[in-house]
């Protein structure tokens, strides 16, 4: 290599030369570079769903629990690569469609087996369910890594943070995240899903309106299930105590009156889904003027889910695929009303009275406009009350001892503080 060097000229032809017989030009190309460490704390981790004998490498679904400026994503960058995050920015105004956003991503890269990292801040167990909900019922083979940024001094956070989040936000954020605990499969799942605002015109007294079965009706739903599954009875636990098929939860008056309480409906069996301690019936559902106000996404009867609460059914039929049956299996049921003390009503004449009280009443009336009269007056009064251009200083201790509010009856012979 040497005696090549001293013959050719110096040019591409001595690089070619250096590289064909010599090593330090190769060298260059291959020996190991370390990476610079960015600053960035060391997260606490709690791993969930490890294969210990694997023959391949385990994905991995990762969730950040922090606040805001606690060093996630710089973590997550370092330990996963920038692969692994998509960035996108960030808006307080749109924070419900950037979390839609967010699951539909984690989701597409859950069904292409690569790691993914939720980088959220993930204070409650309720924000993790739908990610945890879709591996464990997605049959996804994803392990779970929790990691829990350990700062906590809302000065550094609020510092830190890109987002500029309050102070009392990023204590708040704080105490969700020590009343959480350690995070787990087992008690995300208990926890549920995200609960969405309750709407103003929900009436107070009925939990949901749907389709319910009489008792031999229900003995032939259990005894389709066990034949189209092959399970046995003893093999069914945490039956729910009422079949039926949920055509809306916390209903307006409106849907309760007009859904037809008591009116018979058709209903076909198409499937079944069994899956861990979930076992539900899918369902067909004619097309009804009754039944053009169910929401639900996918009919279905849930037969049991074990130590988990039903609501997890509509988590399991979103990530779980129904096997069909054969042929369909005709059954027979009615409308009813689930009311919240447990009981099922059948009738509208049977239902409690006061049962279409509404959680908002004043959400439902226009609010009464105040008349520029009475502003120029109550603006008037609260001047008079500050002592201000002609009123008397003393009644604004008056009126803060409660003695000039209307409907109060002052005793002068009493302290009213």
């Amino acid at each position: 290599a040497s005696m090549l060097m001293g013959v050719l000229p110096e040019g591409p032809s001595s690089v070619v030369a250096e590289y064909c017989f010599g090593f330090s030009f190769l060298w260059e190309f291959i020996r190991p570079v370390p990476v610079p460490r960015p600053l960035h704390d060391n997260a606490e981790l709690l791993v969930e769903r490890e294969m210990k004998n694997s023959r391949y490498p385990q994905p991995t679904l990762v969730i950040t629990i922090g606040a805001p400026g606690s060093g996630k994503t710089t973590w997550a960058r370092y330990r996963y690569g920038p692969h692994a995050l998509t960035k996108t920015k960030f808006h307080p105004k749109h924070l419900g469609t950037a979390h839609g956003w967010c699951k539909e991503k984690v989701l597409e890269r859950l069904k292409r087996g690569v790691s993914v990292v939720v980088n959220n801040t993930n204070t409650t167990l309720k924000e993790m369910f739908y990610y945890i909900g879709a591996v464990v019922f997605g049959g996804y083979p994803h392990r779970i890594l929790y990691a829990r940024m350990p700062e906590t001094r809302p000065d550094v956070l609020q510092k830190r943070g890109l987002h500029r989040v309050p102070k009392q936000k990023i204590k708040q954020m704080l105490k969700r995240i020590q009343y959480m605990g350690k995070p787990s499969i087992h008690r995300i799942l208990d926890a549920g899903p995200m609960t969405k605002r309750k709407p103003d015109n929900q009436v107070t007294k009925v939990l949901y309106a749907g389709i319910f079965f009489n008792q031999e009706t229900c003995n032939a739903i259990v005894s389709t299930y066990l034949a189209a599954s092959g399970h046995k009875p003893e093999e069914i636990t945490g039956p729910v105590k009422y079949l039926h098929v949920t055509i809306e939860f916390m209903p307006s008056a409106t849907l309760v009156n007009n859904v037809g309480i008591g009116s018979e409906i058709d209903v076909s069996i198409v499937g079944f889904v069994s899956y861990l301690h979930f076992h539900i019936l899918i369902v067909s559902l004619p097309q009804s003027n009754a039944l053009r106000y169910s929401t639900n996404k996918i009919p279905h009867i849930t037969v049991a889910t074990g130590k988990y609460p039903p609501s997890l059914a509509n988590t399991c039929l979103l990530h779980s695929p129904f096997r069909p049956l054969p042929k369909p299996i005709a059954i027979k049921g009615a409308i009813g009303a689930f009311m919240r003390g447990g009981s099922v009503v059948m009738q509208m004449k049977n239902l409690p009275l006061g049962w279409d009280t509404v959680r908002n009443p004043m959400s439902t009336q226009q609010q009464p406009k105040r008349s520029n009269r009475n502003q120029s007056s109550q603006s008037s009064s609260k001047r008079n009350s500050r002592g201000g251009r002609g009123g008397n200083p003393n009644s604004r201790n008056e009126q803060s001892r409660g003695r000039n509010r209307p409907g109060y009856l002052s005793n002068p012979t009493r302290n009213t503080r």
